[in-house]
């Protein structure tokens, strides 16, 4: 009889580990998806803070009727407020517009103000006047993935459009 028991329990049938199987390759299937989504998530909400910060910095700027920039550090890929000093722009003393760097996983790939050059690196600016004016500027930000958005700045309102892709001026003219 003992002989008959260890025959019977020698291991997992064939059907056994196929249904196993399945079921963790299903279960990865179902997380591995989100796991994709978490980047393009960081990504967003990057895009979400940079909109914000351009938006707080044109009301500002109209509120304090002062000259404003943001400087967009893109070799250290930081970003922060300065406010115009007599002929001089000095860092903005309001911690929610002091220095900010991004993620490492996150890049701003280029900058471009309209009528300037796009840049890829080195420091760059987007000016903000005290009578309701903003640069009319575009931002690219990228995931390490390749996702990315690209941000708009409306000179008038102080609006940010965040459009996922990379786009340029021309792409959305009306």
């Amino acid at each position: 009889m003992k002989g008959d028991e260890k025959a019977r329990f020698r291991g997992f049938t064939l059907i056994e580990l196929a249904v196993v199987i399945t079921i963790i390759s299903l279960v990865a299937l179902l997380i591995f998806p989100r796991l994709g989504s978490l980047g393009l998530g960081s990504l967003r909400t990057e895009a979400r803070r940079i909109q914000s910060q351009i938006q707080f910095l044109f009301n500002l700027s109209v509120l304090e009727k002062g000259d404003y920039r943001m400087v967009f550090d893109l070799d250290e890929q930081c970003y922060w407020a300065e406010k115009r000093q007599g002929a001089e722009y000095t860092q903005s003393n309001l911690g929610l517009l002091s220095k900010y760097c991004l993620p490492s996983a996150l890049v701003i790939s280029e900058l471009e103000a309209l009528g300037r050059k796009s840049a890829q690196y080195g420091a760059e600016y987007i000016y903000f006047s005290p009578f309701g004016y903003v640069e009319e500027a575009r931002i690219y930000l990228t995931n390490s993935s390749g996702e990315g958005f690209s941000l708009f700045t409306e000179p008038i309102t102080g609006q940010v459009n965040v459009y996922p892709g990379h786009y340029g001026f021309k792409d959305l003219e009306r």
